[in-house]
């Protein structure tokens, strides 16, 4: 981050996964607040782990569909249908995007580490997205 915005702050949050849902909840909209139309909020997370290639799209057809309604009632059961590795992360993005506004979310790309080095084992899976208000 700081070699692309040389010039911007980075404030880096670490969700743990003690973290509670609710509290994930909140941590959301507590963003939105302090952030304003010029800040950036990225989400790192892993999608499918250790799945071969198959398996691996098939489950990311269920996740597609969870991230692009980030704006439908993410609780932990809506989320139990995505498998990542960061799903508080997850809910605290969505309820920063929701009240921040977001209408907007574009799949800039779904792969997995199958497609990306052209193994068949078992992968893991990675979706781009970029949420907006246009």
């Amino acid at each position: 981050m700081r070699h692309y915005f040389p010039s911007h702050r980075v404030v880096p949050i670490l969700v743990n996964y003690r973290l509670g849902w609710d509290e994930a909840a909140r941590l959301g909209v507590a963003l939105s607040r302090t952030c304003d139309e010029n800040d950036l909020v990225v989400l790192s997370a892993d999608f499918v782990h250790n799945r071969t290639v198959a398996e691996a799209r098939a489950i990311d057809k269920r996740s597609r569909g969870c991230i692009q309604s980030f704006y439908m009632g993410c609780t932990a059961e809506y989320l139990s249908r995505v498998e990542m590795d960061c799903r508080k992360g997850f809910l605290v993005l969505c309820t920063f995007l929701r009240a921040s506004g977001a209408k907007d979310a574009e799949i800039l790309l779904n792969a997995n580490s199958g497609d990306i080095f052209g193994v068949g084992g078992p992968v893991t899976s990675y979706f781009f997205v970029l949420y907006g208000t246009r």
